[in-house]
């Protein structure tokens, strides 16, 4: 089971005080990528640093991310996540997508209010998915929505193969649920950075999965 800290960064210091944090601690981050219009967030970031230190996931939480997913391509993170809510040209983001397979993890995302069909579509398409924790996406701190649960049995039974994410509500109270429903990695934002240390908030959570 991997933990990873999501970073949702007003800036580019922002970025890179709280990944320094977090080197040595875990293998990567994921940075969510927002435009204040397929959610209500907004970030900002130019580069994403310490490369050779930590790998990085790119959740791009972005409206009509065919339009631009190939910048987020050149800045070589080792995963990338879309919404497939947020896609009008699914030809065009996959035919982008097909470039990078073998080179960057692609990871497929769906709501809650998503029906499972709409992800199975294209799921031969990606190397995991990721399921939400919440049940609206774009900022931290929000509910635990346990219709997230159904979902990750389900796709946990029919592709047991399959490496699933969950991005959202994911603490302490949540984490044992999620791993015993099938997830195997796990995004967490507010559990790590509201309050205390961070690593020892992810060593604790690892704690209750181990």
């Amino acid at each position: 089971m991997q933990i990873i800290p999501a970073l949702l960064p007003k800036n580019q210091t922002e970025l890179g005080t709280k990944v320094k944090k977090l080197l040595g601690v875990v293998s990567h981050v994921q940075v969510d990528v927002c435009d204040g219009v397929f959610v209500s967030s907004k970030t900002q970031f130019q580069n994403l640093p310490s490369m050779e230190e930590i790998e990085y996931e790119l959740d791009l939480m972005i409206d009509k991310p065919e339009r631009s997913i190939e910048d987020y391509i050149e800045m070589q993170p080792a995963r990338i996540v879309v919404h497939l809510e947020s896609v009008s040209d699914h030809v065009r983001l996959f035919l982008a997508l097909e470039k990078i397979r073998g080179i960057i993890e692609v990871g497929l995302s769906i709501s809650n209010d998503t029906p499972n069909h709409v992800l199975e579509k294209y799921i031969e398409d990606c190397d995991f998915i990721q399921l939400m924790g919440i049940a609206k996406i774009g900022s931290q701190g929000q509910p635990f929505d346990d219709r997230v649960l159904e979902k990750i049995a389900y796709f946990h039974t029919q592709y047991p193969d399959m490496t699933i994410s969950v991005d959202g509500s994911v603490n302490e109270n949540t984490i044992r649920r999620l791993a015993d429903a099938g997830a195997t990695r796990l995004v967490a934002g507010s559990a790590i950075f509201e309050s205390g240390d961070a690593a020892e908030n992810i060593e604790k959570l690892e704690s209750l999965i181990e």
